[in-house]
């Protein structure tokens, strides 16, 4: 017995040694190179694990990878951000070449359009994409800044150099008699939710023009994919909020079967103002004013300043800007497992303003999930939270801005007071005052994010349901020391909250069918509910204990307030209808129907259809045996959008008030006319376009040629005061856009090591207002700015300055109507800031591990209104007093004023009676307007990708640094501070007019990204 068992433990260790040899036997190394299926580039950082098992590793820069597995029996799993997983056997192989198809929502030839995405060889519209190659690769700080120059026919602006301030994006010209505020911004959809692009107010001491960006609240770190829908085929789906064109954001998420991936980013930059602002020395004014005070026809003997070079110069330019820091660090994880996938994120970014004290700062947290519950149902969400953190102080077409007090303050003056007091000047405050005793915020807090439900009814059949939240809540809260108000003055404050919420709840069924090889049938219907409501509060207080208490409770005296809640909702219909014919003939129709509660019972609806068709050349018999042509398409597509943001939620209802009435009693009276017939605009366009590929797409082309036409745009007409009203919403003009987009890719060189791509667009609009009933002022423009028909929007209504007379050094202006008179009968618009050209040039190169990228963008044949130099060439005319001395500053340009006889220059003489300084100084002239033409390089970034030999040691499966600039040359004729900017800030049109408005800063930024 004793003998028996122990022969059965012998045999029973001997079989367990051999089958362990032979498990080890079978354990082998597995070497591979995984690439794109694309272009045969080399993937780093791709993920390759051993199924069922911990066991993994990740490709180096050169895509190569070694794992050990157990057998040929065993499988992998290959996956990386933006491509399909794989899963393959090893077989006996031990050297595999792996390629990964971009994964769906990545590929180059698919786009998102609306509810849904297409394949580009199947689209008839105009539709451009930034896709997440570029955007990687582009730090910034906004996500409208990732599409400067990108896409033909997009014009996007900075209103300002103020850190999350206001741009202007417009998609194929300007629609609007607003053009400056939401009602001609395009729709914003990020990852299904329409986002409100209608900033909240800032705080309440002269900055009702500085408005800030609602785009600066998405951290461009998570977006993967950027879609400008720019055609109405291709945003008539939109209905009422496709007129502008729409741009759909996509944002990253997860992938399933894929372990967990951290990813970390972060940079840090200095900013420098390009250019600063020049006023002449204290001497220099003190001549002029002298000069001034003889020409007034005083007594040369007692001019005010007996020797002006013994005056010392204040000059407080630099002391009103600094070098600036910007600062960031995002922070990601992605990944998943069989049947759920996710992305986590989170960012803290940080933006000192060039301009004093001026900040910005976003802290933001993004969570996307998706679920495969079960085979046939699927369950996602998208959802960001923020806060932000606003600085502000006045500036932009401000009459109390920083700048403005700044260089409006004339040099003679000095900042302190011999006491330690601030200096009040001419203008009133003093800018170094607002600098350290101005204390204005803004604070927000933002929720963006949706939820949905898709079920495969039947093969084929997709019913999906969501709700979508966009819930904006921000304080802003501004303090006015008794410092900074003067002596003798009292501290007074101001508080607003605002509350802006959006729900949307939209149902869609999608069907694909295909009868047979020949036919492919795609059908879309679904409806939209949507409601946004606005609630704000606001009180004003003053005369408070001290400065140090700033609370609006301290407050002895409440000196008003202000408050209101509007609604507006929306209920739409659509429908779309895809057909394909043996991959040659595409056919699409779709249809909208929008009733909105701004307008009357008598046009509630609006009606909003589109078609389109496209022609695969390519695909012709007669192209087979040709080698030219890769890729050769036409299309065309008409389509009808519309718009209603012009006007407020209740424009079209006779408005009621109630309020302290009569000697402090209460009573009610009517606030507005009620127009029942107010309808919607209509926006018709017409596109066709042929789409060209060469060298197997290496050279890829776009042309596309459209006419759009904007009927019945929304404007408040001007009515009789005799009716109790200033104004009337109506419908009141027709706008025209024609134009041609060419757009270019080239990948000029694609081999092993070496890559150079490039990009170049160039597009030309001309807009036109075709009717108007009468001409019609921006409310915001100071009354040079003029709609009027036959002549594009924001045409700038002057004076035309013939010349300067050699004689008596008055201004001569062209006598239109030649009656010897000039008054505003010979104004004329004289130009507009409409560009004739706009585009832009970018082009990456790589080699190995170094990539380099530039980008230029530019826009030709637009004038600029330069106003700045009404205020600061004034010729005395912006003198208080009589004494001749308190004075506001002057630009060197005055230094060219006529000053004897047979001097021939364009700047009048100073001074003179009143009736020459109000003709020499006093009109809105020729003299300010120039050539606001730019070529600007934009940004230019140099990388390195660390080898992944290097990295994989420490556990970092990709690690890139690299060095940022921005903003680093600027070629224009124009003189002053930036061609860019936008005096307006982001109400009305005020476009192409600088006033005192902050220029966009240079940057330079360093950063590392690590992917673990």
């Amino acid at each position: 017995m004793g003998k028996s068992f122990l022969k059965r433990i012998a045999c029973t260790m001997l079989v367990l040694v051999c089958c362990t040899a032979s498990v080890w036997a079978q354990q082998k190394t597995i070497r591979g190179k995984v690439r794109s299926n694309k272009d045969g580039s080399a993937i780093q950082g791709a993920t390759v694990s051993v199924k069922g098992s911990q066991q993994g590793t990740a490709s180096d820069a050169e895509g190569n990878f070694s794992i050990t597995v157990s057998g040929n029996n065993a499988r992998i799993i290959i996956s990386s951000i933006g491509y399909a997983n794989r899963e393959i056997q090893v077989g006996g192989n031990d050297n595999l070449v792996i390629s990964l198809d971009l994964a769906a929502d990545q590929e180059e030839d698919v786009v998102v359009v609306g509810y849904g995405r297409k394949s580009k060889k199947d689209l008839t519209g105009s539709v451009a994409r930034v896709n997440a190659e570029e955007i990687r690769n582009m730090p910034m700080a906004s996500a409208d800044q990732l599409l400067q120059g990108k896409a033909a026919g997009v014009q996007i602006s900075s209103q300002s150099g103020t850190p999350g301030g206001g741009v202007t994006v417009r998609v194929r010209g300007t629609s609007s008699f607003s053009a400056g505020s939401p009602a001609s911004q395009p729709l914003y959809i990020i990852d299904g939710v329409f986002m409100n692009t209608t900033p909240l107010g800032p705080a309440g001491y002269g900055t009702e023009q500085q408005i800030a960006n609602p785009l600066a609240d998405i951290n461009p770190a998570d977006i993967a994919s950027v879609e400008v829908l720019k055609d109405a085929n291709s945003t008539a789906i939109y209905g009422s909020r496709g007129a502008n064109g729409v741009v759909i954001i996509t944002t990253k998420r997860g992938s399933r079967n894929k372990k967990a991936q951290v990813s970390v980013n972060a940079y840090y930059g200095q900013s420098k103002a390009t250019k600063l602002p020049e006023l002449i020395d204290a001497p220099q004014t003190a001549e002029l004013l002298n000069e001034i005070w003889i020409n007034d026809g005083k007594d040369p003997a007692k001019v005010p300043y007996q020797d002006p070079s013994s005056l010392k110069t204040y000059n407080r330019v630099n002391d009103l800007f600094r070098s600036a820091a910007t600062s960031n660090i995002d922070l990601s994880v992605t990944g998943g497992d069989a049947k759920t996938s996710y992305f986590i994120g989170g960012s803290y970014f940080n933006q000192e303003g060039i301009l004093k004290p001026q900040e910005f700062n976003r802290a933001t947290f993004r969570l996307n999930l998706d679920n495969q519950l079960t085979s046939k149902f699927k369950i996602s969400t998208s959802n960001t939270i923020l806060r932000n953190f606003r600085k502000i102080v006045p500036n932009d077409n401000s009459g109390g801005g920083l700048l403005l007090m700044g260089l409006g303050n004339s040099t003679i003056y000095p900042t302190y007071n011999p006491d330690g007091t601030y200096f009040r000047g001419p203008v009133g405050n003093n800018a170094i005052a607002l600098i350290n005793e101005s204390d204005e915020t803004s604070t927000g807090i933002r929720y963006i994010g949706n939820i949905y439900g898709e079920w495969e009814v039947l093969p084929k059949l997709l019913f999906k349901s969501s709700w979508s939240l966009d819930f904006n809540d921000a304080n802003n809260r501004a303090f006015s020391s008794t410092k900074l108000n003067g002596p003798g003055s009292v501290a007074n404050a101001y508080e607003q909250s605002n509350r802006q919420v959006t729900w949307i709840n939209e149902q869609t069924l999608r069907y694909n069918w295909r009868p047979s090889a020949q036919h492919n049938f795609n059908f879309l219907a679904g409806n939209t509910v949507q409601q946004t409501t606005t609630k704000y509060f606001g009180v004003s207080a003053s005369n408070f204990p001290n400065d140090d208490l700033r609370n609006i409770s301290s407050a002895a005296q409440s000196t008003g307030w202000n408050g209101g809640e509007t609604q507006s909702a929306l209920v739409s219909f659509f429908g779309r209808v895809d057909y394909s014919l043996n991959e040659k003939y595409i056919f699409d129709v779709s249809a909208r129907g929008d009733a909105s509660s701004r307008f009357g019972a008598n046009n509630r609806w609006g009606f909003f259809p589109s078609a389109g068709f496209a022609w695969r050349v390519i695909n012709e018999d007669f192209m087979q045996n040709q080698e030219l042509f890769s890729n050769l398409k036409f299309k065309t597509s008409y389509g009808i959008t519309g718009s209603q943001e012009t006007i407020s939620e209740y424009a079209s209802r006779g408005l009621w008030v109630g309020n302290d009435n009569y000697l402090m009693q209460p009573g009610t009276m009517p606030s507005q006319i009620a127009n029942p017939n107010l309808k919607w605009e209509q926006t018709k366009q017409f596109n066709i376009g042929l789409e060209f590929g060469f060298l197997n797409n290496r050279i890829e082309a776009e042309v596309n040629y459209y006419d759009k036409m904007t009927n019945g745009v929304l404007l408040n007409k001007p009515v009789p005061m005799s009716t109790g009203f200033s104004t009337m919403a109506y419908n009141g003009g027709d706008i025209s856009n024609k134009g041609v987009e060419v757009s270019i890719n080239a990948g000029i060189v694609r081999t092993k090591d070496f890559r150079w791509d490039v990009n170049f667009n160039v597009a030309h609009n001309k807009n036109m207002i075709e009717r108007l009933d009468a001409p019609y002022f921006e409310p915001f423009s100071r009354r040079f700015i003029l709609f009027q028909e036959g002549h594009p929007v924001n045409g700038f209504w002057l004076w035309n300055q013939e010349r300067v007379d050699e004689q008596t050094g008055n201004a001569v202006y062209t006598d239109r109507d030649k009656n010897g008179i000039i008054n505003d009968d010979d104004r004329s618009i004289l130009g507009s800031n409409q560009p004739n050209l706009l585009g832009g040039l970018s082009s990456t190169l790589r080699y190995k591990g170094f990539d380099f990228s530039f980008a230029f963008n530019y826009e030709w044949g637009q004038e600029l209104v330069n106003w700045n130099t009404f205020f600061m060439v004034s010729g005395g005319t912006r003198m208080n007093g009589s004494n001749g001395q308190a004075t506001w500053g002057y630009y060197p340009e005055q230094l060219s004023r006529w000053q004897k006889p047979g001097d021939r220059t364009n700047i009048p003489k100073v001074g003179g009676t009143a009736a020459e300084r109000s003709n020499n100084y006093g009109r809105f002239t020729s003299r300010a307007l120039e050539d606001g033409s730019y070529t600007r390089l934009r940004n230019v970034t140099l990388g390195y990708t660390i080898p992944g030999n290097i990295t994989k040691k420490i556990g970092i499966s990709n690690a890139r640094v690299y060095v940022l600039g921005t903003n680093l040359l600027t070629f224009t004729k124009y003189s002053g501070l930036d061609p860019e900017i936008n005096a307006g800030g982001g109400k009305g049109t005020v476009g192409g007019v600088e006033m005192f408005t902050v220029p966009q800063p240079r940057t330079f930024q360093g950063g590392i990204s690590v992917t673990f």
